[in-house]
């Protein structure tokens, strides 16, 4: 048994040994391949990717051979980068005063990739170069070698650069910085930045990305108290770049800072600030914004406020949203409007369903609209109430328009309810048009040969009107199946009354009309689903008043659903009935 062990060891050991010899091997002719006069462009690309993952301080030699090479320059960097040996450095730093062109520029990048500490010095010279594209490479592989060596080339070329060369020269300084500071270098880093603050004459956008860095690296204490400094600037962009910089920075002494400057600061240093406390989620800043919501503040800045303080959810800020839209004008009621439409929380649906008891119709038309477009869990209550019995004609109407916006097939049963009980004619004739336009709104695509035969716009059925078949068929034929009853399709024939369009058509063989008034948009060919139906069916069964019947089975006329036209026909024993 033991000799069976020690006889598997010796084979293991003696494949290891012949796999070691088979890897150099391979390694030997590669580099035979890349020196070999007579190998193609091919095969010599092919071994430089080989040795990328094969090849050792051997084959150093033939590749850096080929870094001035303008076809195989590329290759031979790309498995340069990879050998890891200080050989591959030290071919790519001498390179960097041998080769020309388009290779110089790659062996710049290399070097840079390879963070080659000896590359300092030949890329600080190349820093001075005549050729743009060279002295930003160089820039950038200095800032990629990140060491305080590389930074002090960068700061010494930025001291006496032109204004357009700062910026390259300023970030590759910035790169050093991060790489110290993420090496745990933070003082080295914190030093760097800044000397780009201190440079004469200042590079501007240099020293406002190396205010950004001196800040966040230094960080609680220390980088509080530069930002504050620069919150001071009378400069509008280091002020900019410290606002962005506060967000950053937590702690309550930053948000104490911003606080005091919306007491000190003019109205374009007071927006952003405000600005800033919101991006802070600052919930504690919320009574000094509140503060700023008063009239004595500029418009823009309480709209800015009472934007804030709605994100936050600061309940006491509902009340003053009331009062706006009660009494505001312009951009202030509507940016009220809004906040209390978006507020987060139930303070706000309190609010405005108190206001649709307020004594002002005025109120209580804008708590409406706020009903709708807040979408409370209350929302369609209050519409189908409002729509049912409120006292003002108005306020039902403006109900009846916001229903027609939201209700859907959920809502129909709650809807037929509502004309089943309509006070009036005109209610009846109002919710029945609110109807037709919901049920409209149901409706899916049917597909099949479509032909308009008649269509009609005006005072129908007896006024003034047009026949405008032939522009409906045209909206047709370009494949619209709905269109908008308004003068811009089919100018004003009747002024001064709401007009109507009736559409009459064969779908498929079956004949159909559909009426929509003035301002809707009237579906062809479209089916309403059998839910709908049914729903009108249910309605029906309770055997609503005259008025009622003869509305719902208008609509039910008007649907692209035999079911419906069915159900009509159960009901209608005098056509007369329904006209």
């Amino acid at each position: 048994m033991k000799l069976r062990y020690m006889f598997c060891l010796a084979l293991a050991a003696g494949l290891l040994l012949s796999s070691f010899g088979a890897v150099h091997a391979g390694e030997a002719d590669l580099i035979s391949v890349i020196t070999d006069p007579d190998a193609s462009l091919k095969e010599k690309s092919d071994a430089c990717r080989e040795l990328a993952q094969v090849g050792t301080d051997e084959a150093v030699p033939a590749l850096a051979e080929l870094l001035a090479d303008e076809e195989l320059s590329h290759m031979a960097r790309y498995a340069l980068e990879a050998i890891p040996h200080p050989s591959a450095d030290e071919a790519l730093v001498a390179a960097l005063g041998e080769v020309e062109g388009r290779p110089l520029l790659g062996v710049i990048v290399s070097a840079g990739m390879r963070r080659a500490s000896a590359a300092v010095d030949p890329l600080a010279e190349l820093l001075q170069s005549e050729d743009d594209d060279v002295a930003h490479a160089a820039a950038a592989a200095l800032g990629s070698i990140g060491t305080s060596d590389a930074a002090g080339a960068l700061l010494a070329a930025l001291a006496e650069a032109e204004p357009r060369e700062h910026r390259v020269l300023s970030e590759g300084v910035f790169r050093c910085a991060e790489a110290l500071a993420e090496a745990g270098d933070t003082e080295t880093a914190i030093a760097l930045y800044d000397r780009v603050l201190e440079l004469e004459p200042e590079p501007r956008q240099a020293r406002l990305s190396a205010l950004r860095g001196a800040v966040l690296t230094r960080g609680d204490e220390q980088g509080v108290a530069r930002l504050a400094e620069a919150l001071q600037s009378e400069e509008h962009a280091i002020f900019a770049i410290a606002i962005r910089l506060s967000m950053e920075l937590p702690g309550d002494s930053v948000r104490d800072m911003l606080i005091e400057g919306l007491s000190e600061w003019s109205t374009d240093r007071q927006l952003p600030a405000i600005r800033a406390l919101g991006e802070r989620d600052d919930v504690e800043a919320a009574p000094a914004l509140s503060g700023m919501t008063g009239e004595e503040h500029p418009t823009e800045i309480r709209v800015a406020a009472l934007h804030v303080l709605t994100r936050f959810g600061h309940d006491p800020v509902v009340d003053t949203l009331e009062e706006l839209v009660l009494t505001a004008d312009g951009a202030l009621r509507e940016a009220a409007r809004r906040c209390l439409i978006g507020y987060p929380g139930d303070a706000a649906d309190d609010v405005i369903l108190a206001l649709l008891e307020h004594e002002d119709a005025g109120a209580q038309l804008a708590a409406l609209d706020l009903v709708a477009d807040r979408n409370m869990p209350q929302t369609m209550d209050v519409l189908l109430e409002t729509a049912a019995d409120h006292p003002s004609q108005e306020m039902r109407r403006a109900a009846l328009s916001h229903l027609r916006e939201v209700s859907g097939l959920d809502e129909l049963p709650a809807l037929l309810t509502l004309l089943a009980q309509a006070p009036s004619e005109e209610d009846t004739a109002a919710i029945e048009s609110m109807l037709s336009v919901v049920c409209s709104r149901l409706g899916e695509t049917v597909g099949g040969e479509l032909e308009i035969t008649e269509a009609v716009y005006g005072a129908l059925p007896d006024g003034d009107s047009a026949d405008v078949t032939q522009q409906v068929a045209e909206m047709v034929e370009e494949g619209s199946v709905s269109v908008a009853a308004t003068n811009s399709n089919f100018g004003d024939p009747a002024q001064g009354v709401v007009k109507q369009l009736r559409v009459d058509y064969v779908l498929n063989g079956q004949p159909g009309s559909q009426t929509v008034p003035e301002g809707d948009t009237l579906n062809i060919g479209m089916a309403v689903p059998p839910e709908a139906v049914e729903a009108f069916r249910a309605a029906l069964a309770q055997d609503p008043p005259a008025e009622a019947r003869s509305a719902m089975l208008r609509v039910l006329e008007s649907m692209e659903s035999a079911a419906a036209s069915e159900l009509a026909a159960e009901y209608v024993e005098d056509p007369e009935a329904i006209d």
